[in-house]
């Protein structure tokens, strides 16, 4: 039995075939997990979700901001972008149920010592921490008050610091932002950077990428992340982002969770849009 974690799938979902195809994934013995930003900017993002959800528990899934975005076009407390494709699952015949399916994924996954969230574990929190504000989220957006739930997520900027202070909406924002959004903070403060997304080594003086931070924090778990394609595949000590960017034409990449950290990258498959056999 193998556990595969994969990146960002973002509707590419005849690489995401292929891989496991590669992988020889078996939905009998072996498990996925997922990064999220299951569908959006890709050619399949309705075929993306249906196939994950139809893999039932051999395959579970974080939410992505994509992910969020979706279900905030749904709920009507968002609007669609240029370039996004979330309307062909909106429109799907299926559509609504996929998004029911979609609302009650976690933000955070743990085995043990291994974790998954999309964006990153914020600096300020402990894991017990963070796992209770994901929880929590989780419980309201699976709620029958979902809309309004996905209302206060959207209607609003998020605080960049997190303090008790924070009415309920503001919570469920900068949680959303911190599990879903973030690639930079403050050391200073611990201030959620959302301006930068580039690459590390192009941000300003003030921000720090949130696992430089957090690294004094979070190296007795074995960590996985998608969400910044520009940092693209990299392994660290106890860190391993996975977002090799497939929908923008680099690699949709997968690693087995359970091998040793420190060789997991000398083992991935990948697999690049437009040039799969």
């Amino acid at each position: 039995m193998s556990t595969y974690v994969i990146g960002d799938l973002h509707g590419c979902n005849d690489e995401f075939q292929k891989l496991l195809d590669k992988l020889r994934f078996d939905p009998k013995v072996d498990k996925l997990w997922l990064t999220g930003d299951l569908i959006n900017r890709g050619p399949k993002s309705v075929e993306a979700l249906r196939m994950v959800r139809n893999l039932g528990d051999a395959a579970i899934t974080v939410l992505g901001n994509h992910d969020l975005h979706l279900l905030g076009c749904w709920a009507g407390v968002r609007t669609a972008r240029t370039g996004d494709t979330v309307n062909e699952v909106l429109d799907a015949a299926d559509g609504d149920e996929l998004c029911h399916w979609l609302r009650q994924q976690p933000l955070m996954l743990r085995d043990d010592n291994h974790i998954m969230v999309h964006a990153g574990l914020y600096p300020g929190w402990s894991i017990q921490t963070a796992e209770k504000r994901a929880r929590k989220f989780e419980a309201h957006l699976a709620s029958d008050n979902y809309r309004a739930v996905l209302e206060s997520i959207f209607d609003g900027k998020s605080p960049s610091l997190d303090n008790k202070n924070l009415s309920l909406p503001e919570r469920l924002r900068f949680t959303a932002a911190a599990f879903t959004r973030m690639r930079f903070v403050n050391p200073a403060d611990l201030s959620l950077n959302m301006r930068e997304k580039g690459p590390p080594d192009t941000r300003s003086a003030e921000a720090q990428p949130w696992f430089e931070v957090a690294a004094d924090r979070f190296t007795q778990y074995n960590v996985f992340t998608g969400h910044w394609a520009a940092l693209g595949h990299q392994h660290f000590s106890w860190l391993t982002a996975i977002d090799s960017g497939c929908v923008w034409g680099g690699a949709l990449t997968a690693v087995n969770r359970d091998m040793p950290q420190e060789s997991c990258c000398e083992d991935c498959s990948h697999l690049r849009r437009g040039l799969a056999d």
